[in-house]
């Protein structure tokens, strides 16, 4: 009953994707981040939905009379190339069969990408796709948080089956990275339920992060915390905020909680860090040996050619592969250095972006929630570039919209000003009437 329970409101917002295409991006992203077939269902979880809503869209797209170009900004054509240097080193790869199958899921996530900067033409459907976002990975926040509560985080919290962030590592990670954009939502809200409920959902997605027992969740959650401080105008309320929460956290996490944290004072030791280590020597090796196109999308879990470029490791004696264990050097060993370049171009990008939004929107009040957004985005992503720093999580969909927001929102902010900015005199020496245009007014005109 479930299944076509939700078969029919997928069925729904297809229709809706065809009128309106915009509403598909929005189911896209719901069914990516959410992935509500995969939550337990039966039949439901074998149909290729996204495919489906793929598809809708994008002949809902082509019959609409939506802009049909790009953005002309250097985070579309970064991941453009991303996308095309992926595939050639797919097509390169040591273990083809492999890259094939890590090939179709991460090319699936960067067109959702493309549709999204495609799509997203007003401010309004710039929150919008912040809301859907955060409501798709809220849920296993909230749910998280209460299971730790219930329990006395007698379980550790793990993401739904067969998705990326599956593992509660992952999981730890993607919730470190909406919390920033849940502070925006909440600030921004007008009716004091949401930003209660908001506030609520923050506090839950915190305690969901310790639940998940992920060391590298929890340091990116602080490194995350103390940067948020140093942007907070309200410097005390946010300190004060920051240590209740997590006093409360820590007052329910079980002796076998701070066991492990307190590995990390002993790393080497771990072997869990020596497995990273190997990982990370394997991705160097194989990138100095192909240092254009790396061994190919995920060689680094075939034992043969893990082997090949880490002879000497424990892993290889095992006769096993491993995961990367990191962002950066997951895209090393996948695309070699050339691709490396290109993650880092993107990274940088991303931060430049949302560094834009908070200065062109400085001291205009139309545009606080642009300068507010923004900062939010630099937050998100100092958290993913820290936790990420030991999980194989290069190609998450979470961090490339993450990306996208703070692409539209400094495009948005951009334009607004240009709009809002006097018009020139005419030739003749009659004057124009400059019509302002706020961000607010754009935004009154609907998703449309």
């Amino acid at each position: 009953m479930r299944d076509y329970l939700l078969l029919g409101f997928v069925a729904a917002l297809a229709a809706l994707a065809l009128a309106h295409p915009f509403a598909g991006v929005l189911a896209w992203v719901w069914l990516s981040l959410n992935n509500p077939h995969q939550l337990g269902w039966g039949i439901a979880g074998t149909l290729p939905l996204n495919q489906l809503m793929v598809a809708v869209t994008a002949l809902g797209w082509l019959i609409s009379r939506d802009r049909k170009a790009l953005p002309n900004e250097a985070f579309t054509w970064l991941v453009v190339l991303f996308i095309g240097w992926m595939t050639l080193c797919a097509q390169l790869s040591l273990a083809p069969e492999r890259s094939a199958h890590w090939w179709d899921l991460n090319t699936k996530a960067l067109l959702l990408i493309l549709f999204v900067l495609g799509l997203t033409t007003k401010p309004v459907r710039i929150v919008a796709l912040t809301w859907m976002l955060v409501l798709s990975l809220a849920y296993f926040g909230v749910k998280g948080g209460l299971w730790t509560i219930l329990t006395g985080a007698g379980g550790m919290v793990l993401g739904p089956p067969n998705t990326k962030i599956e593992d509660r590592n992952h999981l730890a990670l993607a919730l470190v990275m909406t919390l920033p954009l849940m502070h925006f939502l909440r600030a921004h809200a007008r009716h004091p339920m949401v930003r209660h409920g908001l506030a609520a959902a923050m506090a839950l997605s915190a305690l969901a992060i310790l639940g998940s027992f992920s060391r590298g969740g929890f340091l990116a959650m602080l490194g995350m915390a103390g940067f948020l401080w140093l942007k907070s105008r309200h410097k005390f309320v946010t300190a004060v905020a920051a240590v209740l929460v997590l006093a409360a956290g820590l007052a329910i996490m079980p002796d076998r909680w701070f066991e492990r944290m307190d590995t990390l004072k002993s790393a080497q030791q771990d072997d869990s860090f020596t497995g990273r280590l190997e990982a990370w020597q394997f991705a160097f090796n194989a990138a100095v040996d192909r240092p254009l196109v790396g061994a190919g999308l995920g060689a680094t879990e075939d034992a043969r050619i893990f082997a090949r470029y880490n002879p000497d490791s424990l892993i290889a004696s095992e006769g096993r592969g491993l995961a990367s264990h990191s962002i950066y050097f997951q895209v090393l060993g996948d695309q070699g250095f050339v691709g490396l370049g290109l993650f880092l171009a993107i990274l940088l990008v991303i931060w430049r972006d949302a560094r834009r939004a908070v200065r062109l929107a400085q001291d205009r009040p139309e545009l606080a929630w642009a300068r507010d957004l923004g900062r939010m985005c630099q937050v998100s992503l100092l958290g993913y570039m820290i936790g990420g720093a030991a999980l194989s999580l290069a190609y998450y969909d979470g961090f490339f919209l993450v990306g996208a927001i703070a692409c539209l929102t400094q495009r948005a902010a951009r334009e607004a000003l240009a709009a809002a900015a006097p018009a020139p005199a005419a030739r003749r020496g009659r004057r124009l009437s400059p019509v302002p245009r706020t961000l607010a007014a754009a935004a009154s005109g609907g998703p449309g």
